[in-house]
C-alpha cells in the first residue's frame, strides 16, 4: 500500500455540557491499519460515543471500518485505541488525510420515542470469506448493546458481536466458514 498518510492532523472536539476533553492523539501506520490512540477525559461513570471522521469525505460521515475503542458507552481513561484498515475503506485513495476523534455525551432517550432496530448493510450478496464486511444498522436505544449474529436456517451458527449501539460493525469473515445461504440478525439487550 502507498502511504496514503503523508501527514496527519488530529484534532479533538469536546461537548460543552460534558466536561470531556480527547488528548495526547498520536497516529501511527502499521502495514494497511493505522493506529490511533488518545486519552479521554470525563467525569466519572460518564460515558462518550467516539467516532472517527476523515477529510477525504469532508468529515461529514464517520469511518466505519475501524474497530476498538469507539463507538457508543466509551468509558474516560488513558491509552484509548482504534485501529482503522484505510486501504481496505478508501482503497483508491491517495494523498494527505485529516482525522479527527470526535467525542460526545452519552444521550439518554426514553423507550417511548426509541425506533425498532434494522439493518443498513449490507442488503444481500456474496460476501468472501477472509474480508472485512461492513455492517450497519439503525434505531435502538443509544445506550443498549447491541448483539449481531450470523444464522443458517434460522438457527445461530456464530455470535459475531456484542457491542454498544453505534450503528456499525467490521466483521472478518472467518475464512473457516463453509457457502451457503446466511442470515444476519441485530438484536437489542
Amino acid at each position: 500500500m502507498q502511504r496514503i498518510l503523508a501527514c496527519f492532523i488530529l484534532v479533538f472536539f469536546w461537548e460543552s455540557l460534558a466536561a470531556q476533553t480527547i488528548d495526547n492523539v498520536k497516529a501511527t501506520v502499521n502495514g494497511d491499519d493505522i493506529i490511533i490512540t488518545y486519552d479521554l477525559s470525563g467525569k466519572d461513570g460518564q460515558e462518550f460515543k467516539i467516532n472517527l471522521y476523515a477529510s477525504n469525505t469532508n468529515f461529514s460521515k464517520p469511518i466505519v471500518k475501524a474497530f476498538g475503542d469507539l463507538g457508543s458507552k466509551i468509558s474516560p481513561g488513558k491509552d484509548k485505541r482504534v485501529v482503522w484498515n484505510a486501504k481496505n475503506e478508501i482503497p483508491e485513495y491517495k494523498g494527505d488525510l485529516v482525522i479527527e476523534v470526535r467525542g460526545e455525551a452519552g444521550v439518554v432517550s426514553s423507550s417511548s420515542s426509541v425506533r425498532p432496530l434494522s439493518f443498513l448493510s449490507p442488503s444481500g450478496g456474496s460476501v468472501k470469506r477472509g474480508k472485512i464486511m461492513s455492517i450497519s444498522w439503525s434505531g435502538g436505544a443509544p445506550s443498549e448493546n447491541v448483539e449481531l449474529n450470523l444464522l443458517k436456517g434460522g438457527a445461530v451458527v456464530q455470535k459475531i458481536s456484542n457491542q454498544g449501539n453505534n450503528g456499525v460493525y467490521s466483521w472478518l469473515v472467518p475464512k473457516g466458514t463453509k457457502t451457503g445461504a446466511y442470515q444476519l440478525k441485530v438484536t437489542g439487550s
